[in-house]
């Protein structure tokens, strides 16, 4: 009688493993909002990704009544394999998204990592 009760236990376990692997390895489009804490806002200052646009937005307060400064940043799109920004510059930086975060790539080594905003008031 034990046995089923444990058959069940490893097949929830295996399942769980595989859920959790699909979601480290699923690489999503950059089309989101990204936080960045190192911005000095009262509110929540973050990247958006959208229609192929970067634009950086900064709420005057918490609750956005104030409205918010927004900058465009410049464009984004696929090339290949791989998702690239180019800013209003004209400089090239690569994208690595996965469903918690992106990752700004220079070529030239540093990269910013900023964690995915899934809830914005």
């Amino acid at each position: 009688m034990q046995s089923k009760p444990n058959a069940f236990l490893i097949i929830g376990l295996v399942i769980l493993v595989f859920i959790v692997a699909v979601l480290f390895t699923i690489r999503p489009g950059p089309e989101g909002r990204y936080r960045d804490d190192a911005i000095a806002t009262v509110g929540i200052s973050y990247f958006e990704f959208k229609d192929g646009k970067v634009r950086l937005v900064m709420p005057h307060d918490i609750k956005l009544s104030d409205g918010c400064d927004v900058r465009n940043l410049g464009t984004y799109s696929k090339q290949g394999n791989e998702w690239i920004y180019v800013g209003e510059d004209g400089y090239k930086f690569k994208l690595r998204t996965s469903l918690l975060s992106i990752e700004i790539i220079d070529s030239s080594g540093p990269t910013n990592k900023f964690p995915r905003l899934f809830y914005h008031p």
